[in-house]
């Protein structure tokens, strides 16, 4: 619904039609990363990770700087830290000196990448990260909440998904990881289109 919205705004905007100022804190996120669509489920736990195609990209967050938005999140620091001779990465087509050589078939990767998973636990997020996941679940989720407190039914959604994530956040590295294994479960069943196990991402 937020997204039809923003849409019909931009269409106004193409055709001149005067209209009420946006806030300024709303804005377009850009397409710098990979973005997946994470949802979650009524304990705040995620239940299924999504593609985002170039027709479904983010439309609209409520950002405060670079690092700061809202849903959109960008995970911005690695998961995990794994010791430079660890096989994994000789798996996934890394050189010693870190040049990496042709990709392996993506069955190898995906096996490698669940390996990782079940062995090396998730990084504990840098005092930054911590503070920014902070503001997210306590400032950001709570103002989307805070405005979703009426009798418009698609306004009661909004709230539910504020309460979720402000659940699901509670613990980011734990959130994260959930992330990791639903995105390497549903590349497995064939549910997400791409594999890249090096790169930084956004999450909606």
């Amino acid at each position: 619904m937020l997204n039809e919205v923003w849409r019909l705004l931009q269409a106004l905007d193409r055709s001149d039609i005067k209209r009420v100022r946006k806030h300024k804190r709303v804005q377009t996120p850009g397409r710098t990363s990979p973005c997946l669509r994470v949802c979650l489920d009524k304990d705040g736990k995620v239940g299924s990770v999504q593609d985002i195609s170039d027709d479904d990209w983010p439309s609209w967050s409520v950002m405060e700087g670079n690092q700061s938005s809202f849903p959109v999140a960008r995970v911005q620091e690695p998961l995990l830290e794994l010791e430079r001779g660890h096989e994994a990465w000789t798996k996934l087509g890394y050189h010693e000196k870190d040049n990496r050589r042709r990709l392996p078939a993506d069955a190898v990767r995906l096996d490698s990448l669940e390996d990782v998973l079940k062995s090396v636990k998730i990084m504990r997020l840098s005092g930054k990260a911590q503070t920014l996941w902070q503001r997210l679940r306590d400032q950001k989720a709570k103002e989307l909440a805070d405005c979703a407190k009426h009798d418009d039914m698609q306004m009661k959604t909004v709230g539910l998904f504020a309460e979720r994530f402000t659940q699901a956040a509670k613990v980011p590295e734990a959130l994260l990881r959930q992330v990791a294994e639903q995105a390497v479960a549903s590349l497995r069943q064939g549910r997400l289109t791409a594999i890249d196990d090096s790169r930084q991402g956004t999450t909606q």
